[in-house]
Order: structure tokens, then sequence, then C-alpha cells
């Protein structure tokens, strides 16, 4: 037996029980129909009828669907009966979707009751995949994927926080709320991805993304205070009931926040790693390597933030033009907002090379050119 064979067994045994968790863990949503006070209902059969093509005024044409579909409850009092239930749907699948033998709805009843549907349940794909994602990276990171993911739960405890507080106050200020959010996400990030909060490097990396998140929303809010916010099209913003600038400013900090802190652990993780293998290395030297850090994942980053932004600005994009208006109205009324983030996330990202050699050197200088 070779050791290669010997190295890798390991792995995949450890991959067959992932997948074998996961398939259990979507095997367990697909039972788990009690556990919801919404009826459930499964799709026992369903016939799909043709009722025609629908066209619009801008010459678009769609072919809608009806079908007839029995469901068997899954759960409440009436559980195992059988119902009938309409679904509509248009061959675009937008809005709305077919059903299938054996997938599973949520079902309501109105005011004459009949039954309708309400929603697909998802669960079982989304738990399974969830397990399966979350599995395979600390599978393949080992330790740090463990610490990882338990950085990632902890921000979304962080962010269902805000959110919650923000719902009980709904005058707080939501801008000074998510950058409180983002000062203790980084400093939960950080700490987990660097090794622990004792280890010297994880307060450098924190200073130097702090700065440079605080710098660059400093520009943005300078630049919007001069400017008095010309041109920018807050009101294309979706659903918002107040001031939109210090929602979209919010908005802006948490994609910034991500970028920066990226670029910061990748410039003054080498600088550590380097004085540490050379001792007798000038601050010269250190200064000419992170600046070539920096300047090898600033353009990707930018590119990765700005498709970041657009990508979900495509669908509205494209349905847009699809109905006739201009390249300059959509841009103005749907893209440019997404634009206007990505100039100040690259801002942060620009400014993060500096910032993160300065916190190094003050450090380094703290420290008398020694670790």
């Amino acid at each position: 037996m070779s050791l290669k064979k010997q190295q890798t067994r390991p792995f995949w045994q450890k991959s067959l029980v992932l997948c074998a968790i996961a398939l259990l863990a979507g095997l367990v949503c697909q039972f788990n129909a009690g556990l919801y006070a919404t009826p459930v209902g499964e799709v026992i059969r369903e016939k799909t009828e043709r009722t025609g093509p629908s066209t619009d005024q801008f010459g678009n044409r769609v072919e809608n669907y009806t079908q007839r579909v029995t469901v068997r409850l899954l759960n409440t009092a009436e559980r195992g009966s059988h119902v009938q239930v309409t679904n509509h749907y248009d061959q675009a699948a937008a809005m709305t979707a077919p059903l299938r033998s054996f997938e599973q709805i949520f079902l309501v009843k109105n005011e004459s009751s009949t039954w309708q549907i309400k929603d697909i349940k998802r669960d079982r794909v989304v738990v399974t995949l969830t397990v399966l994602i979350l599995g395979l990276l600390v599978l393949i990171t080992q330790r740090l994927g463990g610490r990882m993911l338990v950085s990632v739960v902890g921000n979304v405890l962080l962010f269902v926080l805000a959110l919650g507080i923000n719902h009980v106050w709904p005058q707080s200020n939501i801008l000074g709320l998510f950058l409180g959010f983002a000062s203790v996400t980084a400093a939960v990030t950080v700490g987990f991805v660097m090794g622990g909060f004792r280890q010297a490097q994880t307060w450098v990396v924190y200073a130097a993304v702090m700065s440079a998140m605080f710098v660059a929303l400093g520009i943005a809010v300078l630049v919007f205070w001069v400017t008095k916010g010309a041109g920018v099209r807050f009101e294309n913003m979706e659903f918002v009931n107040y001031d939109p600038l210090p929602l979209f400013l919010a908005v802006t900090v948490v994609g910034l926040l991500g970028a920066v802190m990226d670029e910061c652990v990748d410039i003054i993780v080498t600088l550590f790693a380097l004085q540490k293998t050379q001792p007798t290395i000038t601050t010269r030297e250190l200064l000419l390597s992170g600046r070539e850090v920096g300047q090898e994942v600033l353009g990707p980053l930018v590119n990765v933030l700005f498709l970041i932004y657009m990508a979900s600005h495509i669908p509205m994009a494209v349905l847009l033009l699809r109905n006739g208006n201009s390249w300059s109205y959509t841009y103005m009324t749907h893209l440019s907002l997404g634009v206007i983030q990505t100039l100040i996330s690259a801002f942060g990202i620009v400014l993060a090379v500096p910032i993160s050699l300065g916190c190094f050197l003050l450090y380094r200088k703290h420290k008398g050119g020694q670790l």
C-alpha cells in the first residue's frame, strides 16, 4: 500500500461520513412537518395544462401554465387528508414555479375554506447544502476551519442582535448601530482567524481594519456633505421609510469591512512571518514586501467587490431594459448606488495598504524592532 493512499484514505473516509450526515439532515427535514405551525402538504400528483401565452406592451412574450395538484396534509388536525389546490406559473418562473410529485409546500386556507399555496418548503435542500459546505470547510482547513465556523456563527448572531435592537428601538441611529456591529464583528473575526485574542498580530490587524474602514467612511461622508448628495439617487433605495443616507452608509460599512479585513490580514500576517523567519530584515525591506502584497490583492479585491455589488442588481437591470428603459435610466435608477458603494470600498481597499504598513511599523517601533 502506497504512502499516498495511506494519507488520502482518512480524507475520503471523513468525506463519506460528511455525506452521510448531510443526507441524514436532509432526511430529517423531509419528515419534520410536525415542527411547523403552518400547514404543510406533500404533492401526490399534478396535472399541468398550458393556458396560452401572454404579451406585454413591450413585446415580451411568456407561456402560462396551470397545475391541478393533489396534496396530502402532513401536519395539523387534518393530517392525512387530501386536498386540491391550483398552481399558476409562467415560463419565466420569476415569481412562480412549477410543482413536482413528492415536493412539499406550505398551505393556507382562505376565508372561503379553500386551500391555497403559500410557498414551497425548501428546508431539506438548504439544510443539506449548509451541512455539506460547513463540513467541507472544517474538513479541508482542519482547526482553522473550525475557528472560521465559530466566527461565522458569532457574526450571524451579532447581525441578528443588531437587527433586533433596531426593531425594538426603530428610532435608533442605524449607522451608529452598524458601526458598533462592524467593530465587534471585526474583533470576533480577526481574533478567531488569527488564532486568539492574545496574539499581538490580532490587535495590529484589528487596528488597521478599523482605521481603514473609518477613514474611507469619513471620506465618503465628507464628499456627501460637500456636494450635498447631488446626483445620488437615494430615493431609489427599496423599502426605506426614513432618511436613506444613514442606511446607505450602514450597508456600505458591512461590505467595506469584509474587503478591508481580507487585505489587512494578508499584509500584516506576511510582515509578521517575514520578521519571524528573517530577524535581520530591515524596515525598508518589510515595507517593500508589504506594499507588494497589497498591490497583488488590491486589484482582485476591487473587482470582486464590484462584481458582488453588480450581481445582485442584474435581474432588475435586465427587467428594466426589457421593458423599454434606456441604459442611462437603468443606471441612474438601479445601478448607480452599487457603483458608489464600490467606489467607497475601493477607497478603503487602497488606504488599507499604507494604514496596515503604518500599524505594523508602530508596533515594531514599540517593540524596539523585534517581535
